[in-house]
């Protein structure tokens, strides 16, 4: 009866021994898991700061394509347009780039710069292409910026 009873304490030993030992990897497993989200928030906070800058930067370039056009605009005050009535084409298109960042950082889309081009410079030389490449230079110019920034 004594070996009986022997072994049943050494079994209700080695299973009170294995409860244990699992506890303490479960508690080992949340010490990980709370290293790991920790880690994962201090990422997530560079990550955003990151896209912060880049919000940054591009409401910067925003704010100084809004000068320019402003600063182009106080110069045409009361004028129909520059050079309509001349022949010369360079004449006639001065400044356009100028508007058209202007445009572009008021959010308009290129359909939408297009016609107001060709009402403020009363020519049909500007076309969507020239539209598009100013868009182009626009991104280019804050993709820059915001490289820079990160360096």
């Amino acid at each position: 009866m004594q070996t009986k009873t022997k072994t049943a304490a050494a079994a209700t030993t080695e299973v009170l021994t294995t409860e244990v030992l699992t506890i303490e990897q479960l508690n080992a497993q949340i010490v990980q898991a709370n290293l790991l989200i920790a880690q994962y928030k201090d990422e997530a906070k560079l990550k955003v700061a990151a896209i912060d800058a880049q919000i940054a930067t591009h409401l910067e370039a925003i704010a100084t394509l809004k000068t320019e056009r402003a600063q182009y605009n106080i110069f045409n005050v009361g004028t129909k347009a520059v050079g309509t009535n001349t022949s010369n084409k360079k004449a006639m298109n001065a400044g356009v780039g100028v508007y058209i960042k202007g445009l572009i950082a008021d959010g308009l889309s290129n359909k939408e710069i297009l016609p107001k081009v060709h009402a403020q410079y009363g020519n049909d030389n500007t076309t969507y292409a020239c539209v598009a490449w100013y868009r182009n230079k626009v991104n280019k110019a804050a993709a820059a910026a915001s490289f820079l920034s990160q360096l």
